[in-house]
């Protein structure tokens, strides 16, 4: 039994994964494995300059996303402008879509950052990362700085509120 233990431990080690429960959570490292690398302060413009980006939230140990789906939409103006949107749902047809919020967005350096002043989540960066078509976040602080927090599967020209956002 404890050798076991021990040779289950060295393969969560060796592969960067983070589990808590059965949950397993990725981490920056498990993408640098895949040989993937942080987009560029430039790449990252092209991809949210005067754009409505549309991703799901992923579960780390600190932000824990269970049993429900938690949507989230965000347009990116040139002028710096965040508007924000977050659906959860226990079913795909069952939104709660009642948080909305303004804000700023900057680049420092290849990091993303956004700030929200009338939300509890004031201040947080985030390095981008592409696989195959979906763009994957990255946390740089906070409690889940190191973990993938958040998948985007959709990038729309302009300002766009598509279902279930626009309910």
């Amino acid at each position: 039994m404890i050798l076991r233990t021990i040779i289950v431990a060295s393969l969560l080690i060796l592969t960067g994964c983070v589990t808590n429960g059965g949950t397993q959570y990725m981490t920056v490292n498990n993408l640098h494995e895949k040989g993937l690398v942080p987009l560029s302060g430039q790449e990252v413009t092209a991809v949210i300059l005067n754009k409505t980006l549309i991703g799901e939230y992923i579960s780390t140990p600190h932000a824990q996303i269970k049993g429900k789906t938690a949507l989230w939409m965000e347009y990116f103006g040139s002028d710096g402008q965040t508007d924000y949107r977050y659906c959860e749902s226990k079913k795909s047809d069952n939104w709660d879509c009642a948080k909305r919020v303004k804000g700023h967005w900057q680049l420092k350096e290849n990091e993303i950052c956004f700030k929200y002043k009338t939300s509890a989540i004031y201040n947080r960066c985030f390095q981008m990362y592409v696989e195959e078509d979906v763009y994957l976040l990255v946390a740089t602080t906070h409690k889940a700085s190191g973990y993938l927090r958040a998948k985007i599967y959709k990038t729309l020209d302009g300002f766009v509120e598509e279902s279930p956002f626009n309910s």
